[in-house]
């Protein structure tokens, strides 16, 4: 049930993908990520702190910080993928957000936005 679109924008990488019941083992990565878990609770760890992020909330990775996934209930998330390159296009929700809090809830029009956009997604996944 994981549905995956990757697209580049002036050469910069960036990836969008919508997956249920999200699971990873502990792993580096060299690109920011960023997690909206959209239904449930998502468990995530940090380095060391471990986190329950519900559904309209996100979460926030820099590169090489080391992070996992666990699902203990379903959950869905859109989890985006993108390289230090094409940090500018996320630069006002990195800037309104602490990293160091790392989740943020985020506003109702917003998590309307990011439902709306992935509708197509949820299609796919039915």
């Amino acid at each position: 049930d994981t549905m995956n679109f990757a697209l580049s924008v002036s050469g910069s990488d960036f990836t969008l993908t919508k997956r249920r019941n999200v699971a990873a083992n502990l792993h580096i990565h060299n690109r920011y990520e960023i997690v909206f878990v959209i239904e449930g609770t998502l468990c995530m760890q940090i380095g060391k702190t471990p986190y329950n992020i519900p559904a309209g909330h996100a979460v926030f990775a820099e590169p090489y910080e080391p992070h996992s996934f666990l699902s203990k209930e379903e959950n869905c998330a859109l989890i985006i993928e993108f390289s230090p390159a094409f940090y500018s296009v996320f630069h006002k929700f990195l800037s309104s957000h602490s990293t160091a809090m790392h989740i943020a809830e985020i506003p109702l029009f917003s998590a309307g936005y990011i439902n709306h956009i992935s509708s197509p997604l949820s299609e796919e996944l039915q």
